[in-house]
Parts: structure tokens; sequence; C-alpha cells
């Protein structure tokens, strides 16, 4: 759960996610974009790109990408 004070300027807009993200990081001048990627490799991965690398190459912020927990380690 998130504190309040974080969630005060939620934004929702629709559209292909690496431009959409793109484009309010730069007008709403983020500080840093937090995301998770689902893993796309091969040929997916090469056709359709992945949106967390894009982001990492052209947002004018720092992008923090969390992989998804792949094993549970006891």
């Amino acid at each position: 759960m998130m504190e309040p004070e974080f969630l005060k300027d939620v934004v929702v807009q629709v559209g292909i996610a690496f431009e959409v993200i793109t484009n309010t990081a730069r007008d709403c001048k983020i500080d840093l974009i937090a995301l998770t990627t689902r893993g796309k490799t091969g040929l997916k991965h090469m056709l359709m790109g992945n949106t967390a690398e894009r982001l990492a190459r052209h947002v004018p912020c720092p992008v923090l990408v969390v992989r998804k927990r792949e094993h549970e380690f006891a």
C-alpha cells in the first residue's frame, strides 16, 4: 500500500504506452518512473520491443525497472 502523499497526482491516459509515458514524463516534469516488466524474450521482444527498454532510453528522468519474481526461495 502506498502512502497517500504519493498518490496526490494520479494521471490516467489511453494510448501507446511508450509514447504516453514519455510525453507525460516530459510535460509533468516527472522525477522517477518505476514499472515492472513482463520479460518478453526472443521473437516477441525483437518485433514488439520492450516498453521499459524504450523508456529508459528516451524519457528525461531515471527509470526503475522491477522484474517479476521467478522463484520462491525459502
